[in-house]
């Protein structure tokens, strides 16, 4: 158990560290300097990248809290597996959303995809081009953070499962099958 306990605080440390990182630097391309791509032509991909920065923001804060929470070992782990699935699947979609966003927007058709004639996507000026780096870093912990919240998830489950069975072995072990009757308080029955 202590292994487990182990492996779980290391999972959440990683978390911590990992929505820290995301949020540090979604908070840089959210400063004045880097406000949003520079288009102007295409006011639809500043909305998309508004969007894209406030929900990866959002998915980066409620990480850093849970983690920083479950920590602390307060809750029930199906409760905590269920928020870590929920959290993984969460920080797949802005792992995807970002991805998608720099090979060409919300369209998922692979002509307006995959620009080869331009390297970098969207990228259309050396801000952008410097933009799009410092997202490829959101991308990369985004996805880190997707796959050690889905590790937590396992391990929350694994220990579930063997805390069910070896509260099945006691009870069978010691000879009890079904639940205890409980006495009735007041054992007389009323007169009335």
């Amino acid at each position: 158990m202590t292994i487990t306990r182990i492996a779980s605080v290391a999972l959440r440390l990683a978390q911590c560290t990992c929505s820290v990182i995301v949020i540090g630097i979604i908070a840089f391309l959210m400063s004045d300097d880097y406000k949003y791509p520079k288009s102007p032509d295409d006011d639809i991909a500043v909305s998309e990248w508004g969007f894209l920065l406030n929900y990866t923001m959002v998915i980066a804060c409620f990480s850093l809290a849970l983690s920083v929470l479950w920590m602390l070992n307060s809750t029930n782990a199906i409760l905590r597996s269920i928020f870590d699935l929920g959290l993984a699947i969460a920080w797949i979609v802005s792992f995807l959303m970002h991805y998608a966003y720099w090979l060409g927007g919300t369209s998922w058709e692979p002509e307006s995809k995959y620009q080869w004639d331009m390297p970098y996507g969207r990228a259309a000026s050396a801000h952008q081009d410097s933009v799009e780096t410092v997202d490829k870093a959101v991308q990369a912990f985004a996805l880190m953070g997707a796959v050690l919240t889905f590790m937590s998830f396992l391990l929350g489950f694994v220990v579930c499962l063997k805390k069910d069975r070896n509260d099945e072995a006691g009870a069978y072990a010691d000879g009890v099958t079904t639940p205890a009757v409980h006495l009735r308080i007041w054992t007389k029955n009323s007169s009335v």
